[in-house]
Parts: C-alpha cells; structure tokens; sequence
C-alpha cells in the first residue's frame, strides 16, 4: 500500500489509500453490531461477542484467515484493542467510523 491521499484527493483516515472492498465491508459490519461498553474515559464499542469476526467474515464472503489479518492490521493502528485473544477484542475511542475506499 502506498502512502498518500484518496482516490478522490481527500486524505484518508490514516494516510493509507487502496483498501479492499473486504476490508471496508468488514469494519463497517463489525462497527455497526459495537455498543458500548463501560463509561467514561474507560468506555469502548465492542461488537459484544468472541464469534463477531468470524460471523460477520462468513456472512461476507471473507476467509476466516483473511479477516483476522485484516483485524490484526487495524490493532497495529490502534483501531482495534484486545486482552488475551484477538477475537474478544473492541474498537479503541478514536478509530475511524468508518474506512474511506
């Protein structure tokens, strides 16, 4: 991926641009089933389940290996937070609403 500005000129979230439709599909899926956990400066959205990935994966289309790498990405941007498993994890305060293309 090449750093630099959207397709359309506007800057992207985080600088990245030519993200897949799956993965733009996916975050948007597992964003729309978050609530909120906890209050204060401790709140965080969480997609409330340890299968949220892999369900919203399958119902996509997308290989499970797939979607956990695509998860696993956005924790290294600080976007998704996790105690022991990745799969019981939430999106951190200021991860995007959503994935611009």
């Amino acid at each position: 991926m090449a750093m630099g500005m959207a397709g359309d000129g506007s800057p992207d979230v985080d600088g990245w641009t030519m993200r897949k439709p799956d993965e733009i599909a996916l975050y948007a899926a597992l964003r729309a089933r978050s609530h909120t956990v906890g209050s204060g400066p401790f709140a965080v959205r969480s997609p409330g389940s340890i299968y949220a990935i892999k369900e919203e994966a399958a119902r996509l289309g997308i290989p499970e290996k797939r979607a956990f790498a695509l998860v696993s990405k956005w924790s290294g941007r600080n976007w998704w937070n996790y105690g022991v498993s990745l799969r019981g994890g939430w999106f951190e305060p200021g991860s995007p609403e959503a994935l611009a293309p």
